[in-house]
């Protein structure tokens, strides 16, 4: 491995290759990096690109997905981009940024769940207690909202709102900074009103920690001393719909199943495409595959998905 990543600036590049980017991809490809840094180490290899294919060639054997692969790729790439900076020679630099990705063959499908399994998900959840009453909550948000994990821990009970009859989730902030609306079928807002009085909480965030008395858990002291409004964390919701799919025997199941499960769902009951895909925020049509134009939200015929 290359002296410089060797007797301490990994740390430093490390710092350097994730600064800027968002939290969930910071993590990932600092994960991928420490992966990638003790593979290398292990073979006694160079930083260059000999190796960086190498490694390349041993995800593809381990039978790693191709996002998964070229995820890595992308975060050791940018790695070397950084190493440049700190005197690490820019040939052999250029010759690792130059490391192509793997096409991916054919397309996976992702999970999408029956009705049954939707309601097995929901009850599995404990009846009277406010861990229970969250859990639904959270389950209702992302199958019944199609919502991602990040944007439903932020929502708060100033965004739910009355328009025109219809009761919305406004000003939802999703990817690249894009404000959207979206609509509460009956039943969903039927499950955060429960949750609602049982916590007796009227404002602020929606979803909150919840301590191991099963009592709301407030503003939590941090690690670095400072305090957190209370709130549940984007990883917090992903252990919780885990958690409930490895107790439903659904191997896999992750927040972004209940989204894909609700547009499929969307989809069969005859919703327009284009409002499917304004409620689900999605720019690209082949992200969706699915729509054919982006109009907004027309509160005339709000899409509600019933199961």
């Amino acid at each position: 491995m290359h002296e410089i990543i060797e007797v301490g600036a990994r740390s430093r590049l490390l710092d350097l290759a994730t600064n800027g980017l968002e939290n969930n991809t910071r993590r990932a490809y600092s994960r991928h990096l420490n992966s990638f840094f003790s593979w290398a180490q292990t073979g006694g290899l160079a930083f260059d690109r000999a190796a960086v294919q190498a490694y390349k060639q041993h995800l593809m054997d381990q039978d790693y997905a191709p996002s998964t692969i070229n995820q890595a790729l992308t975060a050791v790439r940018r790695l070397a981009e950084e190493a440049t900076y700190l005197g690490v020679d820019p040939i052999i630099m250029s010759g690792i940024t130059g490391v192509k990705n793997v096409k991916a063959g054919g397309r996976r499908m992702g999970h999408w769940l029956s009705k049954d399994q939707v309601k097995h998900l929901f009850s599995l959840t404990e009846r009277e207690t406010l861990k229970g009453h969250q859990e639904r909550v959270i389950l209702a948000l992302l199958v019944g909202c199609a919502l991602r994990r990040e944007e439903a821990a932020k929502i708060t009970f100033e965004q739910i709102q009355k328009r025109e009859d219809v009761f919305l989730i406004v000003d939802l902030v999703g990817k690249r900074n894009k404000t959207r609306s979206v609509p509460l079928s009956p039943w969903v807002a039927k499950i955060i009103w429960n949750w609602q009085a049982a916590a007796d909480i009227y404002s602020g965030l929606l979803l909150r920690a919840i301590n191991k008395a099963d009592r709301l858990s407030g503003r939590i002291n941090t690690k670095g001393g400072g305090k957190t409004s209370g709130g549940l964390s984007p990883k917090a919701i992903y252990k919780t719909i885990m958690r409930l799919g490895e107790l439903a025997g659904i191997q896999g199941l992750g927040p972004h199943s209940l989204r894909r499960t609700w547009a499929r769902r969307a989809y069969k009951q005859d919703y327009p495409l284009d409002q499917i895909q304004a409620i689900l925020g999605h720019q690209s049509i082949r992200t969706t595959e699915l729509y054919i134009g982006l109009k907004g939200l027309d509160l005339e015929s709000p899409v509600y998905v019933t199961y």
